[in-house]
C-alpha cells in the first residue's frame, strides 16, 4: 500500500512570520498594522480620558480652595498622580521675583534654591513667566545644553524631564507651575493641553483665594474696627460719666447725644434732649452763648442760671469728621455741614469762682484801706516829730501813735508774707522746742500794752512739757487770736487765755466777752477773706488773719478750732505736739 503524503507543516520557530515576496502573507500583515493602530489610539484616548477625568476633578476640588496652601496641595497631588511626576511647585511674581508658595517631592537643598528665584536668572519656571508661554524640557541632557548659565545647585538636583507652565490671567503671566521627572519623558499633546488648562485653572483659584484672603482680612480689619470703635465709644462714655465737670454731646442738629450725670444734676436733674433745651436754663439776654457745629472751639461764657445763684461756664469744641484712616479732617479742608460732625459742651460751675473773685476785689480794696492807714499816720507822726517846738507830752504821744501803726503794719506784712507761701504751697516750718510757759507771759504782757483798756488774763501749769513748733510763727498765731479777740471785746472786758496739756499735745485757749459767733459759720472763719456778717461792721480787716492762724498751725502739726462760749463771747484755740526725746 502506498504511503498517504502529509501536508508540510511551517516549524514554529517561523510562526508569525511573513514571507514578504508571498501575497498571501502580505494579506495577513494589514489587518495586524491596523489592529495595533487601533489599540494605540484606544491606549490613547484612554489615557485623554483618564487625564480629562483628573483635570475635572482637579477644578472641581480647586474651586473649593480658600487658601493658597490648598491650591498648592490639590494642584500638586493632582498633577503628580496624573502625570506620574516627581516633584512639583507653584511660584508666585513678587518685586520681579518668582516666589516659592508650595511644593511636593523636592529635595530641600533644591526648594532653598527655588525660595526666591530672580527673573534674570537662566530657568525654565523664569523664562515661562517671561515669555508667557510653557516651557518642555524632555531630558537631563537638553536642560543641561539649554540653561548651562543657569544655577549649579538648580542643575545638580533637576534629573529627567521638566515642565513649566506660566500662571496666568488676564493675559498677564503672574507665577509657573513646575513639575519634574526623574527620567526622560516626551510631552505629547495631551500632556501640553493637560498643563495648559490646569494651570490657567490654577491661576484662577489662587486669584480666588487671594481676594478670599483679601476678604477675610479686610472683614476682620473691619470687625475690629467696629469693636475698637465701640471700646472707643464705650471708654469715652465711661470717662465722659466719670469726670466731675458736666459734660454734654451734642450732634449736628443740636440733638443731645450724650450726657452725664453731673450734667444732668447742674442743671436741674431734668433729661436733656436739645442745645436749645439746655441754653432755655440760662440767663443770655445779650445772646453770648456759644454756638454749635462752628469750626473751631466757643468760649468761655459766663451765665447765670435761672431762678438761682449759680453761674455756669459754657464752652463748646467742635469734633471733624474722620476719614477712612480715622483721622480727623483738619479745619478748613471741609465746608458747609460736613464741617462738624458734633460739638462737646463743657460746663462749669464757677459759683464759687465768682464769689472768690469778689472777695478778692473786697480784700484788695479792705487791704488797701488797712496798708493806707497805718502808713498815713506814720508818715504824718513822722512829719510832726520833725518840726520844732513841739511839747513833751505832744512827742510822746505822736512817737507811740507811730510805733503802734508800725507794729500793726508789720503784722498786716508778716500775714501776707505767710499768706502768698500757703497759696503757693511752699509753707515749710522749722520744728524747734519751745517753752510756752516762757512765751506767754510775754506776749501778754506786749498786747496789755497795746490794748490798755482791755484786761488779760494768763492761766497756765507752773510746768508743762516743750512742743514741737517754730516759736516765731507760734509767736504770730498767739498775737493774732490775742488781738482779734481784744478787737472785738469791749472795754473793760477780760480776754483769757489758757493753756493745757492734753495726752501728747499742748493746747491754747484764747476766750474773749464779746459779740460771740454761730455754730454754723465757725468753721468758715478760717477761710481766706471770709469776714462774720455780725462782726464785719463792727471792725475794719482783711480776713486774711485767721486764715493764716491755721495755716501755721497745721503746717507745725497742730490743729485749730472756733467755738461759741456757753457764757458768751468766743473761743479760739490751737495745740502743738509735744516734743518727743528720741534720746542718743
Amino acid at each position: 500500500m502506498a504511503a498517504m503524503s502529509r501536508p508540510a507543516t511551517v516549524p514554529r520557530a517561523n510562526a508569525g512570520r511573513s514571507d514578504p515576496d508571498d501575497p498571501a502573507a502580505l494579506e495577513l500583515d494589514e489587518p495586524r498594522a491596523e489592529i495595533e493602530r487601533l489599540r494605540a489610539q484606544l491606549a490613547e484616548r484612554s489615557r485623554a480620558q483618564d487625564t480629562l477625568r483628573r483635570l475635572l476633578d482637579a477644578s472641581d476640588a480647586l474651586s473649593g480652595a480658600l487658601t493658597p496652601a490648598e491650591v498648592v496641595d490639590i494642584v500638586s497631588r493632582e498633577i503628580l498622580d496624573a502625570l506620574e511626576g516627581t516633584a512639583g511647585g507653584i511660584s508666585v511674581l513678587e518685586d520681579d521675583e518668582l516666589v516659592l508658595i508650595g511644593a511636593r517631592g523636592y529635595r530641600p537643598e533644591l526648594i532653598a534654591a527655588l525660595t526666591r528665584l530672580p527673573m534674570t536668572s537662566p530657568w525654565p519656571l523664569t523664562e515661562a513667566v517671561r515669555t508667557g508661554e510653557p516651557v518642555f524640557v524632555e531630558s537631563e541632557r537638553e536642560l543641561r545644553r539649554r540653561y548651562a548659565e543657569a544655577d549649579r545647585t538648580l542643575i545638580r538636583y533637576t534629573t529627567g524631564a521638566l515642565a513649566a507652565v506660566p500662571l496666568t490671567l488676564e493675559g498677564r503671566p503672574n507665577g509657573a507651575l513646575g513639575i519634574q521627572f526623574d527620567r526622560p519623558r516626551p510631552f505629547g499633546d495631551t500632556d501640553r493641553t493637560f498643563l495648559r488648562t490646569i494651570a490657567h485653572t490654577c491661576a484662577q483659584a489662587l486669584e480666588r483665594a487671594r481676594l478670599f484672603e483679601d476678604t477675610e482680612r479686610l472683614n476682620e480689619t473691619l470687625r475690629l474696627a467696629v469693636r475698637s470703635e465701640r471700646a472707643s465709644a464705650a471708654e469715652l462714655g465711661a470717662v465722659i460719666h466719670a469726670l466731675a465737670d458736666p459734660v454734654v454731646v451734642c450732634d449736628r442738629a443740636g440733638r443731645v447725644r450724650l450726657a452725664n450725670q453731673a450734667a444732668r444734676t447742674v442743671l436741674g436733674g431734668q433729661p436733656l434732649e436739645t442745645y436749645e433745651g439746655i441754653l432755655g436754663q440760662l440767663e443770655d439776654p445779650d445772646g453770648l452763648a456759644p454756638r454749635i457745629g462752628q469750626s473751631k472751639p466757643q468760649g468761655p461764657v459766663e451765665l447765670a442760671l435761672r431762678g438761682s445763684e449759680r453761674w455756669l461756664e459754657l464752652s463748646t469744641y467742635p469734633v471733624r469728621p474722620t476719614d477712612e484712616g480715622g483721622h480727623q479732617a483738619e479745619p478748613g479742608e471741609l465746608l458747609g455741614e460736613e464741617a462738624v460732625a458734633s460739638s462737646i459742651l463743657v460746663i462749669r460751675d464757677v459759683t464759687e469762682q465768682r464769689q472768690a473773685n469778689q472777695l478778692r476785689d473786697a480784700f484788695m480794696g479792705i487791704l488797701s484801706h488797712e496798708l493806707r492807714t497805718p502808713i498815713t499816720t506814720i508818715f504824718g507822726g513822722t512829719r510832726v516829730l520833725a518840726r520844732s517846738g513841739l511839747s513833751e507830752d505832744t512827742r510822746r504821744e505822736v512817737s507811740a501813735d507811730v510805733s503802734a501803726e508800725a507794729e500793726r503794719l508789720h503784722r498786716l506784712v508778716e500775714d501776707l508774707l505767710v499768706l502768698a507761701r500757703a497759696e503757693r504751697g511752699g509753707l515749710q516750718l522749722g520744728a524747734d522746742p519751745v517753752l510756752l510757759q516762757h512765751l506767754l507771759p510775754r506776749i501778754m504782757e506786749a498786747e496789755g500794752t497795746r490794748w490798755p483798756t482791755k484786761r488779760f488774763d494768763l492761766r497756765m501749769p507752773r510746768s508743762m512739757p516743750t512742743v514741737s513748733a517754730d516759736p516765731t510763727y507760734v509767736e504770730q498765731v498767739i498775737r493774732n487770736l490775742i488781738g482779734n479777740a481784744a478787737k472785738y471785746s469791749s472795754d473793760d472786758t477780760i480776754v483769757a487765755v489758757v493753756a493745757e496739756v492734753a495726752d501728747t499735745h499742748v493746747q491754747v485757749r484764747i476766750m474773749d466777752e464779746g459779740p460771740g459767733i454761730s455754730s454754723s459759720e465757725a468753721g468758715r472763719l478760717f477761710e481766706l477773706y471770709y469776714r462774720s456778717p455780725a462782726t464785719a461792721a463792727q471792725s475794719a480787716g482783711a480776713g486774711i488773719g485767721l486764715f493764716v492762724c491755721r495755716a501755721l498751725v497745721e503746717a507745725m502739726g497742730g490743729s485749730i478750732w472756733a467755738r461759741p462760749r456757753p457764757t458768751g463771747g468766743a473761743e479760739f484755740g490751737f495745740t502743738l505736739p509735744i516734743l518727743v526725746d528720741e534720746g542718743p
